[in-house]
C-alpha cells in the first residue's frame, strides 16, 4: 500500500474564484486573479507560523477553525 501525503497547503475561496496553494513553496492549484494571490502570500506571510499548527492539528484529526482574513 501506498500512502500518498499531499504536501501542507490551504484551501482558498474568493470572489475570484477557488484555490489551494502551499504553506512553504506557494504553489497554485486552481485558478483566481493575481490580485486575490497577492493578498493570500501577505496573509501566509504574516501567518505562517498559525497556518502549519493549524496543518499538523488537521493531520492528527483534531477540529481546526476556518481564518478569516
Amino acid at each position: 500500500m501506498v500512502l500518498i501525503i499531499p504536501p501542507p497547503h490551504i484551501h482558498v475561496k474568493s470572489g475570484d474564484g477557488e484555490f489551494t496553494i502551499t504553506i512553504k513553496d506557494r504553489l497554485i492549484e486552481g485558478k483566481t486573479s493575481s490580485r486575490a494571490i497577492e493578498i493570500i502570500n501577505t496573509f501566509m506571510d504574516e501567518h505562517e507560523d498559525e497556518l502549519m499548527q493549524l496543518w499538523d492539528k488537521a493531520q492528527r484529526s483534531e477540529k481546526i477553525n476556518k481564518i478569516s482574513r
